[in-house]
């Protein structure tokens, strides 16, 4: 991952002219950017939100792997489903890690033009 200095730098290193840039995460929003990972359910918005949360929440992480691990011993599902499932846990909870801490921003606007 590149810092938002070396962002900067590259965009004007090619000759962009930056009109605006903010990071969106750092606005004053009562819920942070990575709730749907974070398993939650009071963030929940809608209906559909609290089922995305509820995918992430303990009980949702259990159900969707020991069914992945199920389905893939009846042949249901190709073989290394459950072990990319695995994967994705880990790095969805690194994600909401990453994002408490500050580490990155999946937010970060530019606006720039090109001068002629």
């Amino acid at each position: 991952m590149r810092s938002l200095q070396s962002v900067r730098k590259a965009m004007r290193a090619v000759g962009f002219e930056v009109l605006h840039e903010e990071d969106l995460a750092e606005r004053s929003d009562d819920i942070p950017w990575y709730y749907p990972l974070e398993g939650d359910l009071f963030k929940a918005q809608t209906a559909w939100d609290l089922f995305m949360c509820w995918r992430t929440s303990a009980s949702g992480k259990f159900v969707t792997h020991y069914g992945l691990w199920t389905m893939e011993k009846l042949r249901l599902v190709p073989s290394g489903t459950y072990d990319v499932c695995e994967t994705l846990k880990i790095a969805g909870d690194a994600c909401v890690w990453g994002g408490k801490e500050k580490l990155f921003t999946p937010m970060y606007l530019v606006i720039s033009r090109k001068p002629e």
